[in-house]
């Protein structure tokens, strides 16, 4: 079945069109078009060889370039309009509107039509069809009028009465417009030009400005941190030489504080160092072997010495399915895992610090097997509000604006573990339901040693240290830290689906917590409520878990009164 172009193609099978252009490249490109539209094409590179071939092949229609060696465009058209056997072969100009004149020679030489370069493909097509199968032709009129012109033009016929001058003067002043726009438009085009040039020489000198405020900046942090460093370290080492001498107890709670003040300084002027070079990109890691359960164990103690201090519990557990020798930089991994545990011991009042490590996935690699491994940190704390949950790892933002009152810091520690993770090549997120705790997690890729992988079986470190007790198992303090870490856990198993840490998730981790702490929970009415708690919890069953929080509270409230 043929198509339209097929049938369009046959209908211009019959019609010769001359090209003539001295340009190779514009001449190819009109030869392809008209062809590629069925017409029979012939070409000529200037206007002497364009009137030989029009004499020769006596084309239907020419279109002729204006600026040609030998004979230009004017030149060839007039010679084709004296001769009485080519005069009605229509000519089209090709045209760059640069002067007006160039209208009064066209008509001067007889031509036909005009198309302004670089032309459209569709608008020369439409022309080439009206000179084709629409010319224009002259018809009588009244008596004493000169002959009127029928013209096509939008698919509809006009009959044209004016005299020439008329003609003219309409054209030429049509043109002129039409010139005058187009000038306008070029140097509209030039002065967007150089605006454009202008605009990417100032991006380029206030770039440079940028970056060498950015080095001066990075520099002054540079040297400014070393210059209060070193006093402060003068301060903790002299601070720590006096504490362990035989003073009386006022003074060594005084100098406890100072040391406390001294060690927070410095923590923070570590962080901002650490910041300013990430935000410059000066922060490069630095790989090298270390044992991962002796550095945990460390860390362990560290914060359970921390949460000791406040009567919290610490439970630090590296599993036995995590590798024990690795390739990284520890002190970037060290320094995430520091600020997550440092944030649970701090916004904790009751109840326990859990830390647990354990491989997620293994990534296998030429010479070497990159575990993922989670770092998990849950606590019974304070937990984040709902509508501050987006702005968590925001610079200078915490979770509440009463916490920076009550807890002190400066909201940038959770910004710079997020930065410190992507560096990683991990990923930081949490869940968190208010008023009952939160649980991050940091997951990221570590090169393994080949042969501590290859080991099945690895020690598991665990450091377990109970909730501070006042000597009776019953007392309400310990029973509501029991307790709401039960319902702490079972309400974040609401939000978090995919959280798991090891073999155990969310919701089964609230069982284990109240197996492990019934004997502790001798209240009749409160270890089933939390029982009946944990099953909906497990089972994700929103409304009941809600309900058995309520009643949690309700008790707990009754037995402290």
């Amino acid at each position: 079945m043929a198509t339209s172009d097929d049938t369009s193609n046959a209908a211009h099978a019959d019609h010769i069109i001359l090209i003539v252009e001295d340009s190779p490249i514009q001449r190819v490109m009109l030869q392809r078009l008209l062809q590629k539209h069925g017409f029979v094409v012939h070409t000529a590179d200037d206007g002497q060889h364009g009137l030989e071939q029009a004499t020769a092949v006596v084309p239907h229609l020419i279109i002729s370039d204006i600026n040609m060696p030998n004979m230009d465009g004017y030149q060839m058209c007039r010679q084709i309009k004296l001769d009485s056997t080519l005069k009605d072969i229509p000519v089209m100009i090709l045209t760059s509107l640069a002067d007006p004149q160039e209208v009064i020679r066209g008509l001067s030489a007889g031509a036909d039509n005009y198309l302004t370069k670089p032309w459209d493909d569709e608008d020369l097509l439409e022309r080439i069809q009206t000179l084709l199968h629409h010319p224009i032709r002259t018809v009588p009129t009244q008596e004493g009028q000169p002959d009127g012109l029928v013209v096509q033009f939008v698919d509809q016929e006009h009959l044209v009465t004016a005299n020439r001058r008329q003609i003219l003067n309409l054209l030429v002043s049509t043109y002129e417009n039409a010139v005058q726009r187009n000038r306008q438009l070029s140097e509209t085009q030039l002065a967007l030009k150089a605006l454009n040039e202008q605009l990417e020489e100032k991006v380029q000198e206030r770039t440079k400005q940028l970056e060498e405020a950015n080095h001066a900046k990075t520099n002054f942090i540079n040297n400014m941190t070393h210059e209060l460093r070193t006093p402060l370290n003068a301060i903790i080492g002299m601070t720590e030489l006096v504490l362990s001498a035989d003073i009386d107890q006022e003074h060594k709670h005084n100098l406890d504080i100072v040391s406390q003040s001294s060690h927070r300084l410095l923590d923070l002027i570590n962080s901002l160092l650490d910041f300013a070079h990430l935000e410059s990109g000066n922060l490069k890691l630095k790989p090298k072997p270390f044992f991962m359960r002796s550095e945990m164990k460390q860390l362990f103690q560290v914060f359970s010495d921390k949460a000791a201090q406040k009567g919290l519990g610490f439970l630090g557990r590296v599993r036995h399915d995590v590798p024990d020798m690795f390739i990284g930089d520890i002190q970037r991994l060290r320094a995430i895992v520091s600020q997550l545990c440092d944030n649970a011991v701090k916004f904790t009042e009751h109840g326990r610090v859990v830390v647990d490590i354990s491989v997620v996935c293994y990534s296998i690699s030429e010479k070497m097997q990159e575990p993922t491994i989670r770092f998990s940190v849950e606590d019974s704390g304070i937990g984040i509000a709902e509508q501050r949950k987006g702005q968590i790892f925001q610079t200078f933002i915490q979770g509440d604006g009463d916490a920076t009152r009550q807890f002190g810091g400066t909201g940038l520690g959770l910004s710079l573990a997020q930065k410190l993770t992507q560096l990683l090549g991990g990923q930081l997120g949490f869940v968190s339901a208010e008023n009952f705790g939160s649980v991050f997690y940091l997951q990221t890729p570590i090169r393994a040693n080949e042969t501590s992988v290859n080991a099945t079986v690895h020690e598991e470190v665990l450091l377990d240290q109970p909730p501070a007790m006042d000597g009776d198992i019953q007392n309400p303090d310990q029973l509501s830290d029991d307790a709401l870490h039960t319902a702490a856990l079972s309400q974040l198993a609401l939000f978090e689906k995919a959280v798991t840490d090891g073999n155990e998730d969310i919701a089964d981790r609230a069982g284990t917590w109240l197996k492990n702490a019934a004997e502790r929970i001798q209240s009749d009415g409160l270890r089933p409520t939390l029982l009946r708690l944990v099953m909906a919890a497990r089972k994700k069953d929103h409304e009941k878990t809600m309900g058995y929080l309520a009643d949690v509270r309700q008790i707990l409230t009754e037995l402290k009164n």
